[in-house]
């Protein structure tokens, strides 16, 4: 039942693995410079994102030990200094002149470490970096570079959500056995990519057990929606525990944080790559050996990022890019035409660059997976484009159109797990796999995106009053709002500003999910809201709000 619908998924083509160069660093950059990020090609769908240690879209803090590079699209802080790009157990330093701490905004580093290589700032004002054991120059105790980065980061985002898109539309075709912590991955040695889809999240007292063939790719999609938590656990691979044996496979296993926009770790460890760009990581006296990919990063107490030994190998997993691939030929198959429905102010943005705002009639191929993302459109102008207008949620929908037998089929099955498996007249919503299959054939039929499946109406509030009080959100709502009441995606994380009149005085970054469904939220009038409150001190209070 758990693979009900993974039968109705189109086959994809993998790449077979291949070996390349070694690309171990961004090269050196120029004050004023704009580095340049290199995207996916037909045989690597995670481009430059693999030259890093660590990728963090958002902010990182108290990460004071990584013995390759890192690349952080928010700000990095530290207060207890910062020891990066030494190598494996401090064995390999890097070439001193390659960038080693790229920060898109600012840095704020106090305390005793060393810094192989060089850091390039976005920011010029309001950084700290002081590192105790080094000689002070005429500003600072550390020296940086200012640099354009925003196009780096926007670019590698892009390549990290479009590889996550590519590993979630992977059908599941290995098996695994779980017990007392153990969980056994069989392996099949006639794949060249073997896929395991796993439902829990809580992982405590583990041993992750693969058996890895020469050459193959592993992806692990942990599917849950709620916190993903590794707690007293360790890998063995091949029967191998040996952590020289296991940096081998830094890149053959790809950790697919599909849902959960939460990652906890603690006395723990990882290999491979955490493909989270949408999860934010807290770890404590635990270690990630590969690149790990996140939204943002907070170190506690011992928390570490590895490096691995086989940089040259790239993970089969399909990827395409225009400039590498010939014109594709005319899509074949019986097509049928269908109206899309969008929420107000709202957008459903298509993997062939197709923007529908509602009421649309949009051509689909039966039997063809096609990926979506809903869409906050730009208010003043109603448009969502990708770059300055709107913002689109970070999970991908797909959606299948079917023939009436075959949806009917699938209908009396999905009925059997309800909770699971959302059923309707005109489409089966797979709320596990973000999966959406319509019947082609019905009265009426169109693909619908529900509220709190698909997106939740959000309620921004201060407490006391409102009166000169604003929510702000960039691309989204330009003008600042009092008690402004605004559709977002669900699943995603939203950055959102509090204005006391025109001064901007706080940003959180809002989680966004469907309500608890109780206390207030017991009306049936409001079972499509969520609310969020900002205190009289600017700092921000979720209300009852399910994880």
């Amino acid at each position: 039942m758990k693979k009900l619908l993974s039968t109705v998924l189109v086959a994809l083509f993998s790449v077979a693995a291949c070996t390349l160069p070694v690309s171990a660093h961004t090269a050196h950059v120029n004050d004023g410079e704009t580095p340049q990020f290199n995207g996916a090609t037909s045989a690597n769908a995670f481009g430059d994102l693999l030259d890093w240690n660590g990728v963090v879209f958002g902010n990182a803090e108290e990460i004071i030990d990584l013995e390759g590079t890192l690349a952080v699209g928010g700000s990095f802080s530290s207060s207890r200094g910062l020891s990066i790009n030494h190598g494996a157990n401090g064995s390999a330093p890097a070439v001193t002149d390659d960038v080693a701490l790229l920060v898109n905004n600012n840095v704020n580093i106090n305390g005793y470490g060393d810094v192989q290589g060089q850091t390039v700032v976005g920011n010029a004002d309001g950084n700290t970096y002081r590192l105790t054991n080094i000689t002070p120059d005429a500003t600072t105790n550390g020296s940086y570079t200012v640099a354009n980065t925003a196009d780096y980061f926007a670019n590698a985002q892009s390549t990290a959500n479009a590889a996550k898109a590519a590993v979630n539309a992977l059908p599941a075709n290995g098996t695994y056995e779980a017990a007392y912590g153990t969980y056994t991955f069989a392996g099949n040695a006639d794949a060249n990519t073997v896929v395991y889809n796993v439902a829990d999240s809580a992982f405590n007292r583990y041993l992750f057990d693969f058996t890895i063939a020469d050459g193959q790719t592993i992806i692990v999609n942990f599917t849950s929606a709620d916190k993903i938590s590794f707690t007293n656990g360790g890998f063995s691979i091949n029967g191998n525990t040996d952590p020289a044996y296991l940096r081998g496979f830094n890149r053959n296993i790809i950790l697919n944080i599909a849902n959960a926009g939460e990652i906890e770790m603690a006395s723990s460890e990882l290999y491979g790559i955490l493909l989270a760009p949408n999860a934010v990581l807290t770890g404590s006296n635990a270690s990630v050996c590969g690149t790990s990919i996140l939204n943002g990063l907070t170190g506690l107490n011992g928390f570490e990022l590895h490096v691995g030994s086989n940089n040259s190998f790239i993970p089969a997993v399909p990827a395409s890019t225009p400039e590498d691939d010939p014109a594709p030929a005319e899509e074949t198959g019986e097509k049928v035409t269908i109206r899309v429905d969008v929420p107000k102010k709202m957008a459903v943005a298509f993997e062939d660059g197709s923007v529908c705002y509602g009421g649309e009639m949009k051509e689909f191929i039966v039997g063809k997976e096609y990926l979506f993302q809903m869409c906050a459109v730009n208010w003043e102008n109603g448009i969502y484009d990708g770059q300055n207008n709107g913002i689109a949620g970070t999970v991908v929908y797909r959606m299948i159109v079917m023939h009436q037998d075959a949806f009917n089929e699938l209908a009396k099955a999905a009925k059997e797990d309800p909770e699971r498996y959302i059923v309707k007249g005109i489409d089966i919503i797979d709320t596990v796999d973000k999966k959406i299959i319509v019947n082609g054939d019905a009265e009426d039929t169109h693909l619908e995106t529900d509220v709190n499946t698909f997106f939740a109406a959000y309620r921004f509030h201060f407490e006391g009053a409102d009166y000169d009080k604003k929510t702000g959100i960039e691309k989204v709502i330009n003008n600042p709002l009092e008690s402004l009441s605004v559709n977002l995606p669900i699943g995603s994380t939203i950055t959102c500003d509090a204005y006391f009149g025109d001064e901007k005085v706080a940003s959180s970054d809002v989680f966004i999910t469907r309500n608890s469904g109780e206390g207030i939220y017991d009306n049936e009038l409001l079972t499509s809201v969520n609310d969020y409150t900002w205190n009289t001190g600017a700092v921000p209070v979720l209300e009852e709000t399910a994880r």
